[in-house]
C-alpha cells in the first residue's frame, strides 16, 4: 500500500485470515519512503487456533474467558512459566510453538488464556483435573530423572514418560562389561502399536544423564547401530555400518530388547 505524505494518515484496514492454519503469528507494519528506506515499525502478537468441527470454526485465544477458572488463580509468572513449560511432551505442533512465543512474551494474561484452553480441549468436563494429574506425573518425572541444572521434563526418558506413560517393564542395566550404562523401555501397547521399545544410554556415565539412544516406535530416533553404539565404551568401530559388535562376556543387550514370548 502505497500512501501520499500528509500531516496524519490514518489507516484503517481488514485482513482476512479465515483460512489461516493454527499457530502463533506476528502483523507486522513497516513505513518506508519512496527510496525504500525503513522509517518505522511496529508489530503485534496473536495466536489463532482453528478446531475442526462439523462446520470449521476459528477459535481466537483472545475470546477464552478464564475468570472463575483454575488457570485464573495462577499469578506466579515465574512459577507459571515453569507449568507451561512442562506441557512440551504432551503439546502438539502448533501447541509446542505457542508455548515457545509465549514464554519469550510473558504475558501472563495470554498465558493464562492458552493454559485453560489446553486443558479444556483435552478434558471438556474438568480440565483442571486433568492438569492436576499431568502434574503428579511432572512431579514424578523430577523426582526420577531431574537434576537442578536439568528439568525432568525435558530430559529424553521424561519426556517419552509424559507423552507415552509408565512402561510395562523395564530392564535396566548399570554395570555391564563393555556397554555404557542404559535401560530398555518396553510398552505393550502405544496408541495403536503393540511391543514398542526404547532404549537410553548414559554416554557421560555420570548422574542421570541418559540419553534416547534408539527406539522401534514411529516417529522416535531409529538407530540400526544402537548395539555397537552401546557398545562403543569398548569396543569403537572405525564403521558403525558394521553390525556385528564383538560377543563380550556378559553382553545381553540383544537379550534384554528382544520381545518376550
Amino acid at each position: 500500500m502505497k500512501k501520499q505524505p500528509t500531516t496524519v494518515t490514518p489507516v484503517l484496514a481488514k485482513f482476512n485470515i479465515a483460512e489461516l492454519p493454527s499457530g502463533s503469528y506476528y502483523v507486522v507494519l513497516d513505513v518506508k519512503n519512496k527510496e525504500n528506506v525503513l522509517l518505522a515499525t511496529n508489530s503485534a502478537f496473536f495466536y489463532r487456533h482453528s478446531v475442526a468441527k462439523k462446520t470449521e470454526e476459528q477459535v481466537n485465544i483472545n475470546d477464552i474467558n478464564t475468570t472463575n477458572t483454575f488457570a485464573d488463580a495462577f499469578n506466579d509468572k515465574d512459577l507459571f512459566s515453569e507449568h507451561i513449560s512442562s506441557l512440551q511432551p504432551i503439546a502438539n505442533a502448533n501447541e509446542s510453538t505457542y508455548i515457545e512465543n509465549q514464554l519469550k512474551l510473558s504475558d501472563i494474561s495470554y498465558m493464562k488464556k492458552f493454559f485453560y484452553h489446553f486443558w479444556q480441549q483435552r478434558d471438556a468436563v474438568s480440565p483442571e483435573q486433568a492438569w492436576l494429574n499431568y502434574k503428579q506425573e511432572v512431579e514424578i518425572v523430577q523426582a526420577n530423572y531431574g537434576t537442578r541444572a536439568v528439568k525432568g521434563y525435558n530430559t529424553d526418558r521424561g519426556r517419552i514418560y509424559l507423552k507415552y506413560g509408565k512402561p510395562n517393564t523395564l530392564t535396566e542395566s548399570h554395570n555391564e562389561p563393555s556397554a555404557y550404562p542404559y535401560e530398555i523401555w518396553h510398552y505393550y501397547k502405544i496408541q495403536n502399536q503393540s511391543n514398542k521399545k526404547f532404549v537410553f544410554y548414559n554416554k557421560d556415565m555420570i548422574g542421570k544423564n541418559f540419553s534416547l539412544l534408539h527406539s522401534d516406535f514411529p516417529g522416535e530416533i531409529y538407530d540400526q547401530q544402537w548395539e555397537a553404539k552401546l557398545h562403543a565404551r569398548n569396543y569403537n568401530p572405525a564403521n558403525f555400518d558394521d553390525k556385528n559388535t564383538p560377543d563380550y562376556y556378559g553382553k545381553k543387550t540383544g537379550e534384554n530388547f528382544a520381545t518376550p514370548r
